[in-house]
């Protein structure tokens, strides 16, 4: 009787060689189990519905991406070949799969869905398709991420303060996806991520993180 199978499955090429130590470890197949390190072997653990995928409603495909930022904090992020992407988290208090970002839209078919690369580089999600321009995903807080193109400019370290002229006008003083216009056009894709720290007549100072770029004098901020 066979005890141990932490040599994993061989190639049939290696059948008969009783003259390898580790042959009695080993085996041709192995269906529906898990090695233990000890050498021993147990049932492939069964699964259970959480919720429905992204493209469930539309028949699309998706693809389902691990992202962990640490031993406490780990999320899915869910690309579907309609368009969308969102990222998921497990709540085990409650045993479902929640929704931490609702909707990013991206660039990504049924068919691309196979051929995109990703790699995850600190708390960085880059994922890129050699047809479309390669993105970045990096995460605020929980329920506030950034979905962004990968700039190409060097970026600029943010320990060096920049001091541009002008003035700073926003769409409101609070609150997420704010559109801010600058007086004058400084602004760079590079800057995202970076903040704003601007005072008023009055004395009042304030900071925003930088969460999108439009164009030279327009973006959003949170």
């Amino acid at each position: 009787m066979q005890t141990s199978f932490n040599r994993g499955i061989w190639s049939s090429k290696l059948q008969n060689r009783f003259d390898i130590d580790s042959y009695r470890s080993a085996c041709s197949q192995l269906e529906n189990f898990a090695i233990l390190p000890q050498g021993g072997i147990e049932k492939r653990r069964g699964s259970y519905y959480l919720r429905e995928c992204y493209g469930s409603d539309t028949n699309n495909k998706s693809l389902l991406i691990p992202l962990q930022l640490s031993n406490l904090s780990t999320f899915i992020v869910e690309f579907s070949g309609n368009g969308r992407m969102r990222i998921l988290q497990f709540d085990a208090a409650s045993g479902k799969l929640e929704v931490k970002q609702a909707e990013f839209e991206t660039d990504f078919t049924d068919s691309e869905l196979d051929e995109i690369q990703w790699v995850q580089i600190g708390k960085k999600l880059y994922v890129a398709h050699k047809n479309h321009p390669p993105r970045k995903l990096s995460r605020i807080d929980d329920t506030h991420w950034l979905w962004v193109e990968v700039s190409h400019y060097p970026a600029a370290p943010r320990t060096n303060r920049y001091s541009p002229a002008g003035s700073v006008t926003l769409e409101k003083t609070s609150g997420t996806g704010i559109s801010f216009t600058l007086s004058s056009g400084w602004l760079k894709s590079c800057d995202v991520g970076r903040y704003i720290i601007a005072r008023d007549d009055m004395g009042k100072s304030g900071r925003a993180i930088i969460t999108e770029y439009i164009d030279a004098t327009h973006g959003k901020c949170n």
